[in-house]
């Protein structure tokens, strides 16, 4: 399985690179897939990604061997169940504040004992095609991915409780509402924020647990990745603006100097 994969690489101090693409497009899926990306986090949160997409995205991704994942618009057992009935390989959740937060993302993302999700013979259980259904949902609690996002100062507060739980995968740290939360919207260089991100980056280290974080270009991920961070993702639409703010620039710079 695709989160399997990427599981392993994050196990071996790999670095994985994602994108969170905020559409629904299957042809733009495939380009973003054959770009080399680890997974693609498709955005049901901030973009247009329904149930009904999944499927198409995911066989998109999987065709070439990047992952397919979903950020949800919510914990709610029935939103997060059937993102995952119809392909995504793992969730990611965000404005996780809490322990009481992380335990209801669990109960959606795995089966009983483990959690409460519920059962159907949907894409994820191959329609009830592949066998024994009692292996194939012990596979999907052993091999779904779970991120959280710690995006508040509340959540830092409360983060030694939530790391205590065994089954979260990536804490994956959402810089924008995090400098919000505290009172330094997108002062991403600030005193506060810097050591905000360090006592994260300390505490989820120290757990075990693997670290996300965002990215607006490639220069960095040094930073990033020296304090511990090996899950990272870019916007797509932060990255398309950006080449093509950078290409218009270069074609009037071009024509300019051509006119002289």
């Amino acid at each position: 399985m695709m989160a399997n994969t990427l599981r392993a690489k994050l196990d071996r101090g790999q670095t994985v690179l994602g994108l969170f693409t905020p559409q629904a497009s299957v042809t733009q899926a495939e380009l973003l897939a054959m770009s080399g990306f680890d997974f693609l986090i498709c955005d049901g949160e901030h973009g247009e990604i329904e149930p009904a997409d999944m499927p198409s995205l995911a066989m998109a991704c999987e065709s070439h061997h990047c992952a397919p994942l979903i950020r949800v618009p919510s914990t709610e057992s029935r939103v997060v169940g059937r993102f995952l009935d119809y392909g995504a390989a793992g969730v990611i959740a965000p404005m996780i504040n809490s322990k009481a937060d992380a335990e209801r993302l669990l109960q959606a993302v795995l089966y009983p004992p483990e959690g409460s999700r519920g059962l159907a013979q949907t894409r994820n259980t191959g329609y009830g095609l592949r066998g024994d259904i009692a292996e194939q949902l012990a596979q999907s609690n052993a091999s779904t991915l779970t991120i959280i996002q710690i995006e508040t100062e509340e959540a830092i507060d409360q983060l030694d409780d939530i790391l205590s739980l065994d089954r979260i995968d990536v804490v994956f740290v959402g810089p924008a509402d995090l400098s919000s939360s505290l009172g330094i919207p997108m002062q991403f260089t600030h005193p506060k924020f810097l050591k905000a991100m360090m006592s994260i980056a300390t505490k989820v280290k120290a757990s075990g647990k693997h670290l996300g974080g965002l990215i607006a270009d490639a220069e960095q991920i040094p930073m990033l990745h020296s304090l511990g961070f090996r899950f990272i993702a870019v916007y797509m639409d932060m990255l398309l603006a950006a080449a093509c703010h950078r290409f218009v620039s270069d074609c009037r710079s071009g024509v300019s100097s051509a006119a002289v």
